[in-house]
C-alpha cells in the first residue's frame, strides 16, 4: 500500500513538474514559451523573450548587461524583451537563472484588433493605417527609409515615444510584423465621437 502511494505521489509530481510552461502575457495574447535557450543570429542587433526561474536581482541583470544584452521591457511572468547583438555568447545564461531564450516571431507583434475583421476606422480606400512601435533604441530613420522604399506612407513619426503611424495595404502586416525593430503593431486610434 504504501509503495503505491509513493508511486503515485511520484507520478503526480513528475507530472506537475513536466508541464510547467512559461507563459507569457503579450497585448496580443499569452504565448507559451518552450525551455530552451535558442540560438540567436541574423540581426545586428536581436530582439528575444528572455525567461528567469524567478525575478531576476539587479546584480543578475547589471551581470548580463555588462555581456552587452539590454533588457528593454518586463512582462509578465518573470520575462523581459532584450536587445542581442549578433556576436554575444549566450551559453552561460542559465548561471544566472535564464531558463529560456526565445526570438520575438512577427505574429506576436499585431493587435487582436488587427488579426482577424480589421476595424473600419483604420481603413479607407482599402488601405490601412496602422501605429508601429518600434524597439527601445531601434534606428528610427533605417525603419523611415525602409517604410518609404517599400512606399509605405508614412503619416506620422514620434521621435519620443519611437512610433510612426503609417498607411499600408492590409496584406503587407505579416511583411511589416516581420521587421526585427518592429515591437507592436496596433491600429489607429478610432475617431471621437
Amino acid at each position: 500500500m504504501k509503495k503505491s502511494l509513493l508511486f503515485c505521489l511520484v507520478a503526480l509530481l513528475s507530472t506537475v513538474l513536466l508541464s510547467q510552461e512559461n507563459i507569457l502575457f503579450l497585448k496580443s495574447r499569452n504565448i507559451s514559451i518552450s525551455s530552451e535557450i535558442e540560438s540567436i543570429k541574423g540581426n545586428n542587433i536581436n530582439y528575444c523573450f528572455m525567461i528567469f526561474s524567478g525575478i531576476p536581482t539587479d546584480k543578475v541583470k547589471e551581470k548580463i548587461q555588462e555581456i552587452g544584452i539590454d533588457f528593454l521591457e518586463y512582462i509578465p511572468n518573470r520575462a523581459y524583451v532584450v536587445s542581442i547583438p549578433q556576436n554575444i555568447n549566450i551559453t552561460n545564461l542559465s548561471n544566472f537563472g535564464v531558463i529560456a531564450l526565445s526570438v520575438i516571431k512577427p505574429h506576436y507583434k499585431i493587435d487582436p484588433k488587427l488579426q482577424n475583421d480589421l476595424p473600419s476606422w483604420a481603413l479607407n480606400n482599402n488601405r490601412l493605417s496602422v501605429k508601429v512601435l518600434l524597439y527601445k533604441g531601434a534606428d528610427i530613420s533605417r525603419v523611415q527609409q525602409y517604410f518609404n522604399t517599400s512606399n509605405y506612407q508614412i503619416d506620422a513619426i514620434n521621435l519620443i515615444s519611437n512610433s510612426m503611424t503609417i498607411t499600408i495595404d492590409p496584406d503587407e502586416l505579416s511583411i511589416l510584423s516581420a521587421l526585427n525593430e518592429v515591437s507592436y503593431i496596433e491600429p489607429i486610434d478610432p475617431p471621437s465621437e
